[in-house]
């Protein structure tokens, strides 16, 4: 029994026997040892009636457990790197939003100085307004609408203005200091 066609007779004869078994071993032993021959393809049919066997589940069965566990790793590998990758891309969005919105706010603040400049203090109130919504913790638009109303000799909006300030730092509490002495003093000082 050298050939594949001897081998593939004997498998089929065995297998109408009733000796299923035997014939499947018969069967793998062709495919592994004639792959490109017509009784390999034909042994393939005769063990996935046999054996209700795939091609690709007998190749799964032929391979070393190593390299299906090496396929795990590398596809938990996939999976991390994936997620990271989808990170970096969160934090870069994060990062441009962030950029666009700080150029947002020094273009509101430099349309505010335009406008004081040229007189429009309406438009100046409303560009200082939306700098302060734009970047509630920048003590800038603060200052400047403090220093519109100073120019007025309106200390209560100006102080009332200073108060509203989120960040309470060294220069805030000089420049309420310079309000107070620009003005009358005042009994309300924030701490």
């Amino acid at each position: 029994m050298s050939t594949s066609l001897e081998r593939y007779a004997k498998a089929y004869q065995l297998q109408t026997e009733g000796k299923e078994e035997e014939a499947g071993e018969i069967y793998r032993e062709i495919i592994r040892q004639f792959p490109e021959s017509a009784e390999a393809e034909y042994a393939k049919i005769q063990l996935s009636e046999i054996f209700k066997e795939t091609p690709e589940e007998e190749e799964t069965e032929k391979r070393p457990k190593t390299v299906r566990k090496a396929t795990g790793v590398f596809s938990i590998i996939g999976f991390v790197l994936s997620l990271l990758a989808c990170l970096v891309l969160i934090v870069f969005f994060i990062m441009l939003v962030r950029q666009g919105q700080k150029l947002e706010f020094q273009k509101t603040l430099s349309m505010a100085l335009s406008a004081s400049v040229m007189g429009n203090e309406k438009s100046f109130q409303l560009h200082l307004n939306r700098a302060m919504a734009l970047s509630p913790r920048s003590k800038e638009p603060y200052l400047l609408l403090a220093d519109a109303y100073l120019k007025k000799n309106n200390i209560k909006a100006a102080i009332k203005v200073i108060k509203a300030c989120p960040v309470f730092d060294a220069e805030i509490k000089l420049y309420y200091e310079r309000i107070n002495k620009f003005g009358k003093k005042s009994k309300d000082a924030p701490e």
